[in-house]
């Protein structure tokens, strides 16, 4: 299991939890993956399906612009992502990219509301099925960089397949990966959104999407109908969470067949200091 960064729980709790509904490995990463280092960054790797049905992994990372180095007189600035996928000591995917920017004023983020700017990065790579050591290395041009390391599952084509859940962000132009996963004053609604891959089509099909607390087990069960035509499906769902206490949950999602359910976690926080850690470009209200 990652180590995580828990929100108002004891990480133990949320552990014995998580071992429970789970029964066996399935596919992505549990918990967002913390870059350590000089630059400080937060990443998931959901993993979709290709047009022609192989396994993709879609590598989303976060970096706040208050942990960068900030060049005089609004110089454009460069990071560097790279991520590694080896097997039995061998890498099977050595794949980087480098996104170029000018960094915001540091007066500009204070101004009349609480913003706080960040930078995405993502990269896609198609893999084959079976467990894989990821190593993430985050870097910029005056040589700092920050590491983070896990262990990915990708499934094997079987029949219908659903995808991992990736967690969304809502901006006021576009719907964005958002890595941190934390909702509540940051964004009230939590999004997720995920694939389902169909041999042939077969109609509106549920899905039951369940919402446990670490204490008191589940909190929240709703049911999604998806019509599944032959190929790739895409799907929505939406939670409001404006209601639901500051800490961390469980996501379950368990789809019509036979097979594993996807279960990831996300938090949800009412404090401002909390809320922009996991900031993003919209105005936060205290």
């Amino acid at each position: 299991m990652l180590e995580r960064l828990s929100i108002g729980r004891p990480i133990s709790v949320l552990l014995v939890l998580l071992a429970g509904l789970v029964g066996s490995a399935q596919a992505g990463v549990i918990s967002p993956l913390r870059g350590v280092g000089d630059v400080p960054f937060s990443a998931d790797l959901p993993v979709f399906f290709a047009e022609d049905g192989s396994p993709r992994v879609h590598l989303s990372a976060r970096v706040f612009e208050r942990d960068l180095v900030r060049p005089k007189g609004g110089q454009p600035q460069r990071l560097a992502l790279r991520m590694k996928l080896a097997r039995s000591g061998v890498v099977a995917v050595d794949t980087s990219r480098t996104i170029e920017f000018v960094p915001r004023p540091f007066d500009a983020e204070i101004g009349e509301s609480w913003t706080e700017p960040f930078r995405l990065i993502e990269i896609t790579a198609k893999v084959d099925p079976g467990s894989w050591a990821v190593t993430l290395d985050l870097s910029d041009e005056r040589g700092r960089s920050s590491r983070a390391s896990a262990v990915l599952e990708v499934p094997a084509g079987q029949g219908t397949r659903m995808s991992d859940p990736e967690f969304q962000l809502e901006t006021s132009s576009a719907k964005l990966p958002w890595p941190d996963r934390v909702y509540g004053l940051v964004q009230d609604t939590l999004e997720v959104y995920f694939e389902v891959e169909a041999v042939v089509a077969a109609g509106a099909e549920p899905f039951r999407f369940e919402v446990h607390d670490p204490r008191y087990g589940l909190l929240d069960e709703q049911q999604l109908l998806l019509p599944l035509e032959s190929g790739n499906n895409a799907a929505l769902w939406r939670l409001p969470v404006s209601d639901f206490p500051e800490g961390t949950y469980a996501l379950k999602i368990v789809p019509p067949w036979e097979g594993e359910p996807r279960l990831s976690e996300f938090s949800v926080s009412w404090r401002i200091d909390r809320s922009l850690e996991g900031g993003d470009e919209l105005i936060v209200e205290a």
